[in-house]
């Protein structure tokens, strides 16, 4: 893994530890997502901020 890159594990534990977090992984993208994909991260930004949490048939990670 090269140096100052995040696996997944350490990926999910921020997202497990992150009250009110939902995680969202962009395929094809480095961690310089924002600017290899930036219509995409702006995009599952802004709906994030925007909008309630979203109704499922089971419970996702919210609280």
């Amino acid at each position: 893994m090269p140096l100052g890159a995040l696996s997944l594990e350490h990926t999910i534990a921020l997202y497990r530890a992150i009250p009110n977090s939902e995680l969202a992984v962009l395929p094809g993208a480095s961690h310089l997502l924002v600017v290899e994909k930036p219509g995409e991260v702006y995009r599952s930004v802004g709906a994030f901020l925007t909008s309630e949490a979203p109704r499922t048939w089971q419970p996702i990670r919210r609280a």
